[in-house]
């Protein structure tokens, strides 16, 4: 993903680059016609604006199309037709609208009726690095099944992403802060990694990292039993996150 924006990112910088050197170009034009013709009038001036603008918009059309063409080549399905049942379709009939292993439905990172998953803490890292690429859901009112893929956790922004209501604040309160928190411990592991080569070794390795971390800051977190701990719903991490947030805050005041 880092490598698709950067892509994205040089293209944009070409066409600002471009745009910084126009009244240069449109001077060099100005002074070739008034050499040539020794003086130059208003409408020479805006036939040759106008020569320039026809000019960068090619340029720009192009270089926002080469700029697409690298950053979706960088993009990889993890969710393909060999992998789904004969009796499921594609999530267009979801709405879905594919860009790589991205799934977006009526403007939305997830389908109709989805809710998060409860999940322990181990399970939930997994879904915030890798996502939901095998999910299927149903259509209302049918029983067929259709694969309906959600991004990796991560790349999910509450405001633009999830629609208002209860499904947005699940994903604030419930799965966000804590994830978030364990994301930054871990970073230098995770930061230009691919989806696909992050296999049961890597989970396993970040997920030791982030966890040592949380604990190394909110020690009152891994207090009790561990076998309690090992299978706590990530609901109730995030509840214990933020009481262990507060109260580190009130110890420093």
């Amino acid at each position: 993903m880092k490598k698709c924006f950067e892509t994205v990112e040089n293209g944009i910088d070409r066409l600002l680059a471009a745009n910084e050197a126009i009244p240069e170009v449109i001077k060099a034009a100005i002074d070739e016609a008034a050499r040539d013709n020794g003086q130059v009038t208003s409408s020479r001036v805006m036939e040759l604006m106008q020569q320039h603008t026809n000019n960068m918009q090619s340029t720009i059309a192009q270089t926002v199309k080469d700029a697409v063409q690298e950053a979706t080549r960088n993009l990889v399905s993890l969710g393909t037709s060999n992998q789904q049942s004969s009796t499921t379709t594609t999530s267009a009939a979801m709405g879905g609208i594919e860009i790589g292993m991205f799934r977006e439905y009526s403007g939305n990172a997830v389908p109709l009726g989805f809710k998060f998953p409860l999940a322990d803490l181990r399970s939930a890292w997994r879904m915030y690095l890798l996502g939901l690429p095998s999910l299927k859901s149903t259509k209302t009112g049918t029983s067929e099944l259709y694969h309906t893929p959600v991004r990796p956790f991560r790349y999910i922004n509450s405001t633009r992403h999830l629609p208002r209501g209860q499904l947005r604040r699940s994903f604030n309160d419930e799965w966000r802060p804590v994830l978030e928190y364990m994301f930054n411990a871990a970073k230098t592991h995770i930061n230009g990694k691919r989806e696909e080569e992050m296999n049961a070794e890597f989970l396993e390795v970040t997920f030791v990292t982030a966890t040592e971390s949380l604990e190394s800051k909110y020690s009152t977190l891994f207090t009790g039993d561990r076998r309690k701990i090992n299978t706590r719903k990530i609901s109730t991490w995030n509840r214990k996150f933020r009481e262990a947030q507060k109260a580190a805050k009130k110890a420093q005041a």
